[in-house]
Order: structure tokens, then sequence, then C-alpha cells
């Protein structure tokens, strides 16, 4: 996390000002999730391993399909920001890959493969400081 945040900043400039604007974007839908979800969650982890199956073929299905598509190297904007964010919102669920859906989202927006790829990282950083953050108040719950 910590050499995420360095080579975030070292690369500075206004595009950088802009790319914090469309992390924070990004961040509402997963953000809102988590709060709204919280209690559902602690069940979900407990779930039968059916749904965790679905989940598992949803993201094969993005992957798969996200494969199959060639980037263009469109410009990151507010509108694909928070697409890519419900994207990254629906990796609360068990069997969702964070990295992967967020990538998939990117390159579906028309995103360079590389662009999808620097921005769901830079998107991590966010989405685990803060998810850590709600975890801990309801992760003792989950072993009672």
């Amino acid at each position: 996390l910590l050499a995420l945040l360095l080579d975030f900043f070292k690369a500075g400039g206004s595009a950088s000002r802009m790319t914090v604007l469309y992390l924070f974007i990004a961040s509402i839908p997963a953000g809102i999730a988590g709060i709204l979800a919280k209690d559902w969650l602690a069940g979900m982890f407990r779930a039968n391993s059916l749904w965790i199956s679905i989940f598992f073929l949803i993201n094969a299905a993005l992957l798969i399909g996200s494969d199959h598509i060639k980037g263009k190297n469109a410009p990151l904007g507010g509108g694909k920001s928070f697409f890519i964010g419900i994207l990254q919102a629906l990796a609360i669920l068990p069997g969702i890959s964070r990295s992967g859906s967020t990538i998939g989202a990117g390159i579906f927006c028309g995103l360079s493969r590389e662009k999808a790829l620097e921005f769901s990282f830079y998107m991590s950083i966010p989405a685990v400081l803060f998810g850590n953050l709600l975890l801990g108040s309801f992760s003792a719950s989950l072993f009672n």
C-alpha cells in the first residue's frame, strides 16, 4: 500500500490532481455499499457455497469478456470512474475479484489495459484503507 502511495505522488502534476478526483468519485459506490451491506456481509461470509460459486462464475465471465476487448486509450472521466466504482462495489461479494472487476470495467470503458490496471491499483488505496476500518468495526462478530 505504501509503495502505491509513493508511486502515485511521484507522478505529480495536474494529472495526479484529476486522478485524485476520479479516485474519490470511484470510491463513492464501494463506500456506500460497504456501509449499507455491513451487517449483510457478515452473514454472507457464512453463506452456503452455492452463492459463492455463482459469484465466481460471474467474476469469470467478466474477466473472460474483458480479455476479448481491446483497450482503446480513451480518457478517464467522472462517469467512467463512477462506473468502475460500481464494479468495485460488487467486489464486496465473496468470489468477485476487486482488481479483476475494476480492470475489466476500465477496459469495457475504453481505457487502455495499462491505464485500467494503473487506475485499479490506485483505487485499492482507499478501498483497502476504509474497508479495513469498516471491517474492524464488525470483524469480531464474524467469529462469534
